[in-house]
């Protein structure tokens, strides 16, 4: 797998055969040299602490001669072993937090309280001693075992020659698992470039990652790829527990709903009319691309989204600052997503959508506030109905695009300069709708084309828009009323 593009639902013989094109990228990587460093002294760490602990506490255990309290002894020390990591990682966070046990006692003797997690030095210190506590004890049972088959005629005969238990130690206790001790080197050794990605994973945060990010960690947050897939006339994205749907809707438009639920939702809020506009799919071991019309949206192997009119001119990119891709120019430790679904009491989301920002861009429409900018660029709004304020989510760009943001939730909108941030406070799925015109008026066009037109006034009615405002005398009034009578 190493030597391929692994996709899993192509499979081992399946995925496309790369060759050393994965280690390429990771030693091409700004966040390698980090990386290997982070594992290089955690490996040395454990090597030079954990493994002589491990020994010395089998030794300890081989002294204990009170039947009951070595078994107690046993039990607490090997039962950390047996809890899941998820469970110790609870414990490990409940315990390390400014608020918690260790970050109070730190706090008692330093005046303040410490969150281990804020700090990247705390890190180290913290893995090793969680390490210890989870697996000090059951690693140390291939020693007792060693011990244990160590002739005891050879501690007889020391004793009679006077030889303290010290002494006995020295010159029988460690030689008689001196090859156990070197074996497990051995082994220990040969895998000091794996370091676990299970506990790394649960514990660090972006503030750990100069001294937590290790090689098997950094890995598993890459191979985080997308699957991609055309069915039914869109393009289905998988993606971190996340299913995306990008369809045809209206001419030279595109719908894109995303959520994290088994089905996604089919209420279709604003958009009415959907037409028959065929969309052209190419999938791609680089990822895929659709286009209907004039907009073509394109999505990369890390499911991000950039909208590009029939030119090629980048009309809308996704705001992603994360590790997904070690190609993309924005890769970036921030750990920022594009779509951030942050679920809520109820099986609700609230739900973040970001996009890349033009400075220079102009945006014009979202219904009426009481502001007054014509130009939108850098406000922020809320998407909400109130009294003197009708909030209605579509915008035309200066790019050349129109944007429906097709979700009926309250929330809000940000036109920053480095930042265009949709939200909405409670939702189960994002939901928005981008069109391509060479025009505002074409724009429009589409635009009321997908969401209704309001109906023409009928002929009986367009008389009583002539009418005067006041009249005169009541038989003014009457000779108009005879008139539409006769």
């Amino acid at each position: 797998m190493a030597f391929e593009d692994y996709r899993p639902n192509k499979g081992i013989f399946g995925s496309d055969f790369v060759g050393f094109q994965n280690f390429f990228e990771f030693f091409q990587s700004p966040f390698a040299p980090r990386v290997i460093r982070n594992t290089l002294v955690i490996s040395f760490l454990q090597l030079a602490i954990e493994f002589p602990l491990v020994i010395v506490f089998a030794l300890l255990m081989n002294e204990i001669r009170v039947g009951p309290f070595r078994k107690t002894v046993q039990m607490l020390t090997y039962m950390p072993y047996f809890i899941s990591m998820v469970v110790m990682a609870g414990i490990i966070v409940d315990f390390c937090k400014s608020t918690g046990v260790v970050g109070q006692a730190i706090g008692f003797i330093t005046g303040s309280p410490v969150n281990l997690f804020g700090d990247p030095v705390y890190w180290r210190p913290m893995y090793i001693v969680t390490n210890l506590w989870q697996g000090l004890g059951f690693s140390s049972i291939i020693y007792v075992a060693a011990l244990a088959g160590i002739d005891q005629e050879l501690y007889e005969a020391a004793e009679i020659d006077g030889a303290t238990r010290w002494k006995q130690t020295i010159h029988i206790t460690i030689p008689g698992i001196a090859n156990t001790i070197i074996i497990m080197l051995i082994l220990r050794i040969g895998s000091i470039m794996s370091v676990g990605q299970e506990k790394t994973i649960l514990l660090y945060n972006s503030q750990l990652w100069e001294t937590a990010d290790i090689i098997s960690s950094f890995t598993e947050g890459v191979n985080q790829m997308s699957i991609i897939r055309e069915e039914n006339g869109r393009l289905t994205v998988c993606y971190n527990n996340e299913t995306m749907w990008i369809e045809p809707w209206g001419e030279n438009a595109l719908r894109v709903r995303a959520c994290k639920q088994c089905q996604m939702p089919t209420e279709d809020w604003a958009l009415m009319n959907r037409g028959n506009y065929p969309a052209e799919i190419q999938v791609t071991s680089e990822g895929a691309s659709i286009r209907n019309g004039s907009i073509t949206a394109k999505v990369s192997r890390a499911g991000v989204l950039t909208f590009v009119n029939q030119e090629g001119k980048v009309l809308l990119e996704e705001y992603v600052r994360n590790r997904s891709d070690m190609r993309s120019p924005k890769c970036s430790a921030l750990d920022i997503d594009a779509r951030e679904f942050q679920p809520i009491l109820g099986g609700d989301y609230s739900l973040t959508a970001r996009f890349e920002s033009d400075p220079n861009e102009r945006l014009y429409g979202m219904g009426q506030y009481q502001q007054p900018y014509l130009n939108l660029k850098g406000c922020e709004l809320e998407l909400a109905h109130r009294n003197s304020q009708a909030s209605v989510p579509f915008l035309v760009s200066s790019l050349g695009y129109g944007f429906l943001w097709n979700n009926p939730g309250v929330g809000s909108v940000t036109f920053g300069k480095n930042l265009t941030s949709w939200h909405a406070v409670s939702t189960k799925v994002l939901d928005y709708w981008i069109t391509a015109g060479d025009t505002p008026a074409q724009i429009e066009e589409q635009y009321a084309a997908v969401t209704g037109t309001v109906p023409m006034m009928p002929d009986y009615g367009m008389g009583f828009w002539q009418c005067k405002l006041r009249y005169q005398t009541q038989e003014e009034l009457l000779s108009v009323a005879r008139e539409y009578k006769r």
